[in-house]
């Protein structure tokens, strides 16, 4: 991976996170690292009873969110699967676009 393809990889998803800043991660506070490994995905409830999921990178921030919650478990772990075998999607970069048009 070049390092400026890595950098437009952060920037978007910086930007995409800024997005859902209002979507509100319960505290994780007091529960042990050693029942979460990571890279992994986490399965929770938002405060009006939705799921939803996050996706905690190596080091065990929070990189990505789901854009919505889902009134079915079953709904938002069809969400995870989605994500999981998206890595070929391709990346579509607005700014170097621009620049072709």
């Amino acid at each position: 991976m070049s390092t400026e393809w890595a950098e437009i990889a952060f920037a978007q998803a910086t930007v995409e996170l800024d997005t859902f800043s209002s979507i509100e991660e319960p505290s994780r506070e007091g529960e042990p690292m050693s029942k979460r490994s990571f890279p992994s995905y986490r399965l929770y409830k938002d405060k009006a009873g939705e799921w939803r999921w996050s996706f905690g990178a190596s080091n065990g921030n929070t990189i990505a969110v789901s854009s919505e919650g889902y009134k079915k478990r079953a709904d938002c772990l069809r969400g995870i699967e989605i994500m999981q075998t998206s890595a070929d999607v391709s990346i579509f970069d607005e700014e170097e676009a621009s620049k072709e048009a």
